[in-house]
């Protein structure tokens, strides 16, 4: 039996700050802590504790995978997103590595097989 992705889950000090993050730069839907993110779910919840970035930010890496990664980029730069890796091509697509709130790495990738 093979298992599936059901949540990914956000430890923060100040959730609502990062839940309104992640709905207005990347657009997910959803109720309360709970945000839509394809089969999966995003799940922002308050842990004491954790008002500084971890020491291993590269340790866990969420992806999201967009339509049009160059308008996400567009509107990312307007709202001044911290970029850890600008937007690039790669063998896997077009991709970008940007911070969080609470200083976790969050990925935005385009598959230019798509595209092509």
């Amino acid at each position: 039996m093979a298992a599936r992705l059901a949540a990914v889950v956000i430890g923060s000090a100040r959730p609502t700050r990062t839940l309104a993050w992640y709905r207005s730069r990347l657009g997910l839907p959803g109720d309360g802590g709970v945000l839509e993110a394809g089969p999966a779910c995003v799940m922002i919840t308050e842990r004491p504790g954790t008002s500084r970035p971890g020491p291993e930010p590269t340790r866990l890496i969420t992806n999201f995978s967009v339509a049009d990664v160059l308008a996400l980029e567009s509107w990312l730069v307007q709202t001044g997103a911290t970029w850890v890796r600008e937007l690039e091509a790669s063998p896997w697509g077009r991709i970008g590595t940007l911070l969080d709130p609470d200083g976790n790495y969050v990925q935005v990738i385009e598959d230019i097989r798509r595209t092509t």
